[in-house]
């Protein structure tokens, strides 16, 4: 597994990609460990996922962890054809990033409007408030 790892990693920095090494050797260590033999299975993943002792018990650590093997496991199923890949729910899905709000022109002014009428805070007058928007 240790060697797959890092030709999958050389490979990769071939193509311009960062890696993931520290998560990939360290998944490597975790399946020698166990004396795992034989195609990678998804429960082998999951208590991989689960055994980082600085991370805790966040599931979404977990799920994370899983994220960053994909790519590699996708790649090792040409030389494993029977490799398990997990998909994102074993841990429950990551949260997507929001979109972000674009203010309109209209919602600017009203925003600038706004801060104006703001009463004094200790700190600051409403005509600072103006100035920061």
């Amino acid at each position: 597994m240790q060697a797959r790892v890092e030709q999958f990693l050389v490979e990769r920095r071939q193509l311009g990609f960062s890696d993931d090494g520290y998560v990939l050797r360290s998944f490597a260590r975790y399946v020698h460990a166990a004396g795992h033999r034989g195609a990678l299975t998804v429960e082998l993943m999951a208590a991989w996922a689960r055994s980082d002792r600085r991370e805790g018990n966040d599931p979404r650590t977990w799920a994370q962890r899983l994220k960053r093997l994909r790519t590699f496991l996708r790649w090792l199923r040409q030389f494993e054809a029977r490799t398990e890949i997990p998909d994102d729910s074993i841990f429950g899905r990551l949260p997507q990033r929001q979109a972000p709000n674009i203010f309109s022109e209209e919602e600017i002014v009203d925003l600038l409007a706004r801060s104006s009428r703001l009463g004094p805070s200790p700190a600051l007058p409403p005509s600072t408030n103006r100035c920061l928007d």
